[in-house]
């Protein structure tokens, strides 16, 4: 018996608690339900430490990583919440609290389960792959936006896009965005904007809710028919925090209906800051290259045979002639040479032959045989060798020609493709003022301005009437 000649310590006191409270079976893994607070963030473990409330009690709570883990419920704080826990009291610190072991927010416990195994099916068919996905146009001809024909969301796309693009077009397909209807509605009209062509981007939006306001586009169906449009969709429903299957499955999301807005449209006052700069640029580019050609042209037209073409070819077919004709005499002028030392070197022999032909008849005979069998080879020799040369020397003359004709008819091509007067020939028209000067820019023209149209074969003066501004494009915005 406890008594105040025997007490007990601090330490008997909290071992027998943690004792009785482990021993306890009721107080094993039960539902608890409460309200969230003090919750700030997970630790750097990954565990989640809050408080569970009502109006009269609250009790301290964590929740391990690898629990929160097989039910990964976002809440916050003010959040209504059932709890699977269990009790536990820390001895060493006389500490109770609860361990969670799974967390569902009230009322949506169900729903978000369901979400999670469509969310898996889908997963696994493969419509969140980002390979499927298709970019959207830089600038759309139509916008189609299926949202409620009434409320804050298709005013609020109006609004921006009246600020960012005020020539924008958009075609509005009303539908239920909650309720029971919603989801054959949205399908019926997404289908009506898909089939069209002249609609580059489609626009599903709604204001934000609960879950089981934004439920509809968490339908299948729905997710399937996105997935097969071939036109961009962008899905811009709830507020940023929210995630639905079709924002899932769309090509892009938006955090908001406006944000869908600014994504479709560029700035305007942008767009034509950035093709007036680029058309700057264009001109300068193209009289850059002008210039260039000019001077080339120019340079050319200086050459000699760019005079008269046929002078360089007339040139090179003298100077090969002249070349065949002072080879063939030098070829003439080394045969007879050779020939006429063979002469001279049969004469020294047969006067050899004959002061020694007594002595040497047999042999003088044997070695005149001989001699005339050497001069008939070096003859055949010499035949051979100026046949081979002659053959040469007229392959090389025939590459030498037709490489002077191709260069010839390069240069022709490139003549004939920068010369003005053949872009005339093609339908062009040069515009200048009376004395001469070009005319590049509408800007410069007024209205009685003397101008003249050099054409191919004559110019003509004549007068401006009238002066029309090129158009952009309108806008439409209807119910289809």
């Amino acid at each position: 018996m406890i008594t105040r000649e025997n007490p007990v310590n601090v330490t008997q006191v909290c071992e027998y608690i943690d004792k009785k409270i482990d021993r306890d079976a009721s107080l094993k893994n039960f539902w608890l339900r409460g309200e969230v607070s003090g919750f700030r963030s997970r630790s750097s473990r990954g565990h989640l430490y809050f408080e569970l409330k009502d109006a009269d009690c609250h009790v301290s709570c964590v929740m391990y990583d690898w629990d929160f883990k097989r039910s990964p419920i976002e809440f916050k704080n003010g959040d209504s919440v059932v709890c699977q826990v269990s009790a536990n009291f820390y001895a060493k610190s006389g500490s109770f609290q609860l361990k969670v072991h799974r967390l569902e927010l009230e009322g949506q416990g169900r729903l978000f389960m369901e979400y999670l195994a469509i969310k898996k099916r889908l997963e696994v068919e493969g419509l969140f792959d980002a390979k499927r996905k298709k970019s959207l146009p830089l600038l759309p001809r139509r916008v189609a936006v299926i949202t409620a024909a009434s409320g804050s969301v298709i005013h609020d796309i109006l609004n921006v896009l009246k600020r960012r693009f005020p020539r924008y077009n958009l075609l509005l397909f009303p539908s239920k965005v909650q309720g029971e209807q919603a989801v054959p509605e949205l399908c019926t009209q997404l289908k009506r904007a898909m089939v069209r062509d002249d609609i580059d981007v489609i626009i599903i939006a709604r204001g934000g809710g609960s879950m089981e306001d934004l439920w509809c586009f968490n339908n299948e169906r729905l997710a399937h028919l996105i997935a097969l449009s071939r036109i961009p969709v962008i899905s811009a429903i709830g507020h940023e925090t929210d995630t639905t299957i079709a924002d899932l499955v769309s090509d892009q999301r938006a955090p908001t209906p406006s944000a869908a807005a600014e994504l479709v449209y560029p700035l305007y006052e942008e767009l034509i800051a950035q093709i007036n700069l680029l058309s700057e640029q264009s001109l300068q580019a193209c009289q850059k290259r002008i210039e260039y050609g000019e001077q080339s042209l120019d340079m050319y037209s200086r050459t000699h045979f760019l005079e008269d073409p046929r002078r360089i070819v007339s040139d090179r077919m003298m100077r090969m002639l002249d070349f065949q004709k002072r080879f063939s005499q030098l070829a003439q002028e080394r045969l007879k040479s050779i020939l006429k030392k063979e002469q001279d070197l049969k004469q020294n022999l047969l006067q050899i032959m004959a002061s020694k032909v007594q002595d040497e008849g047999k042999k003088l005979q044997g070695l005149e045989t001989e001699i005339q069998h050497l001069l008939a080879k070096k003859l055949m020799m010499g035949e051979a060798r100026y046949k081979q040369v002659e053959e040469r020397l007229e392959q090389q003359m025939n590459w030498n020609f037709e490489r002077a004709k191709q260069r010839l008819g390069q240069v022709m091509d490139q003549l004939n493709d920068r010369n003005p007067e053949n872009l005339l020939k093609r339908g062009y028209v040069y515009v200048s003022d009376p004395s001469g000067a070009a005319l590049v820019s509408g800007k410069t023209l007024s209205i009685g301005q003397s101008v003249r149209l050099h054409m191919q074969d004559r110019d003509i003066d004549a007068k401006i009437t009238d002066i029309h501004e090129r158009s952009e494009g309108g806008k439409q915005h209807g119910d289809a």
